[in-house]
């Protein structure tokens, strides 16, 4: 008897399918009742957390939205060297609605006033309580590079 090694296409739409029924399909992390924080269709992050190409997946997907995002929202951004574009998608991994907050900070790139920008980061709550972070991103605003 030989044993296929992979499960078929059509069998792992009916594992799906069947359980969903029972897990449910949840795109923010939940409690399954049993302590554990879970996500998707079951999956047990506390128990499990993510392989390394999930990971990848998921940084991947992260860097791409918040490109397209700072491309279709802030006209400035593309004016920006590659390293300033690199610190300004690492600052937004806060959130989109929290980096919109710094108004002043937002302002200061726009009208490329670096000096300005890496005061804001740093004299922000976000430079008081990142501080290694911040000031990596704030000398990187200032400078231009890595």
């Amino acid at each position: 008897m030989t044993i296929n090694a992979e499960m078929s296409t059509e069998q792992k739409i009916k594992q799906k399918s069947f359980t969903m029924r029972h897990e449910g399909k949840k795109n923010f992390p939940y409690d399954d009742g049993l302590g554990n924080i879970s996500i998707g269709i079951g999956r047990n992050l506390t128990g499990i957390g993510i392989r390394e190409d999930e990971l990848e997946l998921m940084f991947k997907n992260d860097v791409d939205f918040l490109w397209s995002y700072f491309c279709r929202t802030y006209p400035w951004f593309l004016e920006l060297n590659e390293s300033r574009q690199i610190a300004i998608i690492d600052m937004s991994f806060m959130g989109i609605k929290h980096f919109a907050s710094f108004e002043h900070l937002i302002a200061a790139l726009a009208a490329h006033n670096y000096v300005l920008a890496a005061t804001e980061i740093m004299h922000s709550d976000y430079g008081r309580k990142y501080t290694t972070r911040a000031t990596d991103i704030s000398n990187i605003i200032l400078n231009g590079e890595l």
